[in-house]
């Protein structure tokens, strides 16, 4: 299924800031909003 309106980055944000307890403003995409293989910065 196609990306849509980066519907796949804001869910794994959300994930990964449920997952290690932080604010989701505190996950970054650093690389690879269009791409499946993403690098994110997590701010604690």
């Amino acid at each position: 299924e196609p990306a849509k309106e980066n519907k796949a980055n804001y869910a794994i944000i959300k994930i990964v800031a449920q997952h290690y307890k932080v604010p989701k403003t505190s996950v970054k995409l650093l690389s690879g909003e269009k791409n499946k293989n993403k690098i994110l910065s997590i701010a604690v």
